[in-house]
């Protein structure tokens, strides 16, 4: 699903993360957002921190967001209904204000080049041009 990094190759990628991404993931509202949306969903006390670090995960852009709620599922532990609540909330809440720099980076598209099939020496017609009117 994704890759787990160490706690030094974590603290490069926050290094060099956006401004808005570090902003959020360290913002006091974030952790109350974190802790209403748990509570509201019931979820179990003991997985309100595995639930915290799946959003870092995903804010760190270690997971991407699109597989949050399966990350939910697996890693947290918690049932499918809980899991697409609690992502839905949470999309809401924190993701929606980092959408763009969530997004994967979309490579530049290279300008194509026309490119006949045949071989240089066959493009050329040979012999006379016979739709050119002459120059009188």
């Amino acid at each position: 699903m994704y890759k787990k990094v160490s706690s030094d190759e974590n603290f490069k990628i926050l290094e060099n993360l956006p401004g808005d991404l570090k902003d959020i993931l360290f913002l006091p509202d974030t952790a109350d957002h974190i802790g209403n949306v748990c509570e509201k969903f019931k979820v179990p006390g003991e997985k309100i921190s595995l639930v915290a670090k799946t959003i870092g995960e995903v804010l760190s852009k270690t997971l991407p967001l699109e597989n949050f709620q399966e990350a939910l599922e697996k890693e947290a532990g918690l049932e499918k209904n809980i899991a697409k609540n609690v992502s839905d909330e949470i999309n809401f809440r924190i993701f929606s204000q980092v959408r763009e720099s969530l997004a994967p980076a979309v490579p530049k598209a290279q300008p194509e080049e026309k490119v006949s099939s045949r071989p240089p020496e066959e493009r050329r017609p040979k012999g006379s041009d016979f739709y050119r009117e002459p120059i009188k």
